[in-house]
C-alpha cells in the first residue's frame, strides 16, 4: 500500500511538473565588449562597423596633424574573431556631466544596438565629442547593428 501511495505521488508530481515552463531568457541581453583606444584620427560625427583590416586602416586616412601621430600605429585586432564598433558623437552643452556606452542584443531579432548616453549641462553649441571604440564577438550580418544616442540635460 505504501508503495502504491509513493507511485501515485510521484506520478502526480511529474504530471504537474510537465506543465511548468522553464524561465525564458530576457529578450534584451548585454553584450560583453572590450574598449580599445584609437588615437590620431580626425573626428567626424560618424558610426563605424569594421570587419576587415582594410576598413580598419581607413580610420587613419585622415590623420591628425599632431607630431606624435606621424608614427602612430593602430592596435592589432584579429578580425576573424572580432567586429570593431565605433561611435563619435558631438554634444552641445557648456559642461559635460557624464557619458557612458553599452551594447545590447535583442535575442528575438538577433539585432545589436550600440548605445551612448550623454548628460550635458547648459545651452552652448557643440563643444564636446564623445568617442567609443568597442570590440565585440564577430558579427557577419552587420545590417542588424544599430547605433543609438540618448541625450539628457541636467541643470
Amino acid at each position: 500500500m505504501k508503495n502504491l501511495v509513493v507511485i501515485v505521488l510521484i506520478s502526480v508530481v511529474l504530471t504537474f511538473a510537465s506543465f511548468i515552463k522553464p524561465q525564458s531568457t530576457p529578450d534584451i541581453i548585454q553584450i560583453e565588449f572590450a574598449d580599445i583606444s584609437i588615437k590620431c584620427e580626425q573626428y567626424k560625427q560618424k558610426n563605424y562597423i569594421i570587419n576587415t583590416n582594410e576598413e580598419y586602416k581607413e580610420i587613419l586616412s585622415a590623420r591628425s596633424p599632431h607630431p606624435v601621430c606621424g608614427t602612430y600605429s593602430l592596435p592589432i585586432i584579429n578580425f576573424s574573431k572580432y567586429t570593431l564598433l565605433g561611435m563619435h558623437v558631438g554634444s552641445g552643452g557648456c559642461n559635460v556631466i557624464e557619458g557612458e556606452h553599452f551594447i545590447t542584443k535583442n535575442v528575438k531579432t538577433d539585432s545589436i544596438e550600440f548605445n551612448m548616453n550623454i548628460a550635458k549641462q547648459g545651452s552652448c553649441k557643440m563643444l564636446f565629442i564623445f568617442t567609443a571604440w568597442c570590440l565585440i564577438p564577430k558579427v557577419e550580418d552587420t545590417s542588424k547593428i544599430n547605433f543609438k544616442v540618448n541625450s539628457t540635460y541636467k541643470e
